[in-house]
């Protein structure tokens, strides 16, 4: 996942998918932050994020099962 803010730094993250529903998908970041005092994102934070904030899926034997933008 990403989190971007239009005048400070994004960051990239690692974070447990707990639930999709429709178009929303149930997340949990799962690593320390670096820029936690811009974005307000921190370990553990659970979020509800869409496919375009994803950049891939790996399942819990880190094979990647899904990649942004590939082609379907």
């Amino acid at each position: 996942m990403g989190v971007t803010h239009p005048e400070l730094d994004g960051e990239r993250f690692w974070g447990l998918v707990k639930e999709k529903n429709g178009a929303n998908i149930l997340i949990q970041v799962d690593q320390d932050m670096l820029y936690t005092d811009q974005h307000g994102v921190m370990d553990q934070d659970v979020l509800i994020v869409q496919e375009q904030n994803i950049f891939g899926v790996m399942n819990a034997d880190g094979v990647t099962v899904w990649v942004a933008n590939a082609p379907k």
